[in-house]
């Protein structure tokens, strides 16, 4: 299954990126869609807190650094979790997530 992904500026937080689903190109199916015990958010990717969505699971990434021309790799980490209480159904759920994107310069 190919996963199309967003890489962008954290909206919420400066000298921050974060990660999630690309909303400008269709995604493949979900293979579980009618799984009842499927959680809400696979298989998007969660980029924010499902409680908050104001608190996204970013990364540090300086402006200063990638604009500094001498710096030709950036080693990018983000991780978060949250959870998202009962609804009237009693459904809840956990979401943990964590990635890493390589940078290189190119010229």
């Amino acid at each position: 299954m190919t996963w199309l992904l967003f890489f962008a500026p954290a909206y919420v937080r400066r000298d921050a990126v974060y990660v999630d689903d690309d909303y400008r190109k269709a995604q493949a199916a979900d293979p579980f869609a009618h799984c009842p015990a499927r959680a809400a958010e696979w298989p998007t990717l969660a980029a924010e807190d499902p409680s908050n969505i104001r608190r996204l699971f970013s990364a540090p990434l300086s402006t200063r650094r990638l604009f500094d021309r001498r710096v030709k790799k950036f080693d990018v980490r983000g991780h978060g979790s949250g959870q998202r209480s009962p609804d009237p159904n009693g459904e809840s759920y956990t979401v943990q997530v964590s990635w890493h994107v390589v940078l290189r310069r190119v010229r």
